[in-house]
């Protein structure tokens, strides 16, 4: 009797690893570069930056009949030392916030979705008015994305707290997602008051809930979308992004609003333009300018070339203007008055 317990056991462990492999997929991406700097000389990277920072990730679907099914995904930050990191930040207080708290620092969420109804997800996610800018704003180089979003014309963007304090990946939310319909789709997000991290509820998480919503559209070769955010108590940011491919010249471009409570409300820009000189060759020119009080720019040139479908190598310049501050890498690089960088490094995705 019991050998035939443990059979049965045994059968029913591999029916259900058989079940879960059939649904799930790991995928992520590898980058390693060395950077050459003003404030912090040459050293090696290992945190990635160019695509969205390394990661590594589960995702998958059951069906579940009817033409709905269950999805999940959740996303871990790495670096190449193996220690957990490009997980952007979870806050611990009203004003304070916390990097690359816990495993699944990028995604942890579970939901349901069908082609007919859209999709909703719970639980921590990519706010859909950043998702909105890195998909339709910009031809790449996150490492011109990083600093374009977090501190070019926003003096106050990242106060109180941080980026993700403002709202990246945000704790406790749930998302409503539109199909496509003739091109058009819509996404909109509301963090639950009162929700916990790490088991427990921070301090002023009942008054700073985060709102984003965004709207998308593809017209021929033209997508454009408009989104907005508002971290309450804090801030409200307004954005237009688009971009355009006309055979191999692919343009790119973006406006960004941002009301703190209190402050200086502060209009910012970007231009970028890209061209495959070759198949595995793109060169690329990238520029953002605000806060026109301080005259803060930013931009950049990059040249990437492939060397198959996953697996690509680059180098990138930046130059910085005035005062814009964003941490550069896991070296805290500030970017001052004629601060200007060089990085030269390789990416696989899996």
């Amino acid at each position: 009797m019991r050998k035939t317990q443990m059979a049965l056991a045994a059968v029913a462990l591999v029916a259900s690893t058989a079940a879960m492999a059939d649904g799930v997929k790991i995928s992520g991406t590898l980058e390693g570069a060395v950077a050459n700097t003003t404030n912090n000389g040459t050293h090696f990277s290992g945190a990635g930056g160019w695509v969205a920072g390394n990661n590594i990730r589960f995702s998958g679907s059951e069906d579940l009949g009817g033409g709905m099914k269950a999805v999940f995904g959740l996303e871990a930050g790495t670096d190449l030392n193996g220690y957990a990191n490009n997980g952007g930040a979870t806050y611990g207080g009203t004003q304070t916030a916390q990097s690359g708290a816990g495993l699944f620092s990028r995604e942890a969420s579970v939901g349901i979705a069908s082609d007919s109804i859209g999709t909703i997800k719970l639980g921590r996610q990519l706010s859909p008015a950043v998702l909105s800018y890195a998909a339709n704003g910009t031809l790449g180089n996150g490492h011109f994305f990083v600093n374009r979003l977090a501190g070019v014309g926003q003096a106050n963007y990242a106060q109180p707290g941080t980026l993700a304090y403002e709202g990246f990946w945000v704790d406790n939310a749930v998302t409503y997602a539109t199909p496509s319909i003739g091109g058009i789709s819509a996404s909109v997000m509301q963090q639950m008051r009162n929700g916990n991290t790490n088991g427990t509820v921070p301090s002023g998480a009942a008054n700073d809930a985060y709102t984003a919503a965004a709207l998308n559209a593809a017209v021929d070769a033209i997508n454009v979308s408009v989104s907005y955010e508002k971290r309450t108590n804090t801030m409200t940011n307004y954005g237009l992004n688009a971009n355009t491919k006309l055979g191999a010249l692919a343009l790119a471009g973006s406006y960004h609003y941002y009301e703190p409570q209190t402050g200086t409300k502060v209009g910012s820009y970007s231009l970028e333009a890209g061209y495959n000189v070759t198949d595995p060759l793109m060169v690329m020119v990238q520029y953002a300018s605000g806060d026109q009080a301080t005259s803060r720019s930013l931009w950049a040139l990059s040249g990437k070339y492939s060397l198959s479908k996953a697996t690509f190598a680059y180098v990138s310049y930046l130059d910085a203007s005035a005062s814009v501050s964003s941490n550069f890498e896991t070296r805290n690089e500030a970017f001052t008055a004629g601060n200007r960088s060089t990085i030269v490094g390789v990416a696989t995705s899996f």
